[in-house]
């Protein structure tokens, strides 16, 4: 009996231990609510800027301040991302890693900031547009990356260059939202479309479709991570899970532009990327993204940092949507006679 107490014992440490660390994210508040959380990062901004291209990690100290006031700090390291923002932005989009803090910000890992590519209203705009494409891909599904607005303040730690201030987000880290799924996150270097799983990869081809997103591919791991069941992982087929929207129609940046190879001369064109599926499949998600519409137009009418004329922007493009798959002549023209082949 006293064996048992103690096996008991053991397991209810270990299930506790793991259950702080799954929540210890939460616990800071980071992805609670929509108010722009403050933050600051003071680095080496011309090497960080001069660099950018290699994606050099260097040092630099972190700080935040959470929902209650409090502010925590903690030095970090950061390194350029992205592809294109990367070659345009005055300061580009960064990784910010955790991993070897003793923290509490270790448990975030890596999180990704999106900031404004350059001062000014027209450039904050976009990054609130594509704000708000991620939280309507969590409206869908608990299977999608959170994000939080942010005021940053990059600041040189070398006392060279006036700071710059941003509007921005950051994205939720892949493992962590896997591993709140009850999934593991995989690294694959190529995997055909309609291998992953078929569910989950209809919904991501139907979404990028409503928000006119084009640059994505699962064969080329472009815009796109992986995720395996841990319950199966040598078995089950992979989901495929979107992110960086900055190229989309619904965002609709002035240096965004379409492959010609799709046909169309600009992002705000819609073109269906997935492949064929039956006319019940597309039902079931038809009546999802109706059941979300409220919500969707919500999101977009009630965010305060939008300026009226984007929400207008914003909303015709969602009536677009609305009205081609809720057409039944329109929706089969679209996901099935119009789907990719190859």
């Amino acid at each position: 009996m006293g064996s048992r107490i103690k096996y008991a014992l053991l397991l209810f440490i270990l299930f506790t231990n793991i259950g702080m660390q799954l929540s210890a994210q939460d616990s800071l508040g980071i992805f609670k609510d929509d108010k722009p959380l403050e933050i600051s990062v003071s680095t080496d901004l011309k090497k960080l800027i001069s660099e950018k291209e290699n994606e050099t990690m260097q040092k630099a100290q972190f700080s935040m301040t959470l929902p209650d006031g409090k502010v925590l700090s903690a030095p970090i390291d950061i390194k350029a991302r992205g592809h294109f923002r990367k070659e345009l932005c005055q300061i580009p989009p960064v990784n910010l890693v955790f991993k070897n803090n003793v923290g509490p910000f270790k448990y975030l890992k890596t999180l990704k900031l999106v900031n404004a590519c350059k001062p000014g209203s027209s450039f904050e705009q976009l990054i609130f547009k594509e704000y708000l494409c991620y939280l309507m891909f969590c409206e869908l599904t608990p299977m999608s990356l959170k994000v939080r607005l942010v005021h940053v303040n990059f600041m040189d730690s070398a006392n060279r260059r006036k700071p710059f201030i941003y509007y921005g987000f950051v994205i939720e880290d892949m493992g962590l939202m896997a591993k709140r799924n009850g999934f593991k996150e995989v690294k694959r270097e190529r995997l055909h479309t309609e291998l992953a799983n078929r569910d989950y990869m209809t919904l991501v081809a139907t979404f990028q479709y409503l928000i006119g997103n084009t640059d994505w591919s699962v064969p080329a791991v472009h815009n796109i991570k992986f995720m395996v069941p841990k319950d199966s992982l040598e078995t089950a087929k992979a989901y495929a899970v979107p992110y960086d929207f900055d190229y989309c129609g619904m965002v609709d940046a002035p240096y965004a532009e379409p492959d010609e190879l799709l046909g169309i001369t600009k992002v705000t064109e819609r073109v269906y990327r997935g492949y064929p599926r039956t006319m019940d499949e597309l039902q079931q998600k038809v009546d999802l993204y109706n059941s979300k519409k409220d919500k969707f137009y919500g999101l977009v009418r009630n965010c305060t940092w939008l300026e009226k004329n984007t929400v207008l922007d914003m909303i015709d493009y969602l009536d677009q949507f609305y009205k081609t798959i809720n057409d039944p002549k329109a929706l089969k023209n679209v996901f099935i006679e119009n789907a990719r082949r190859d």
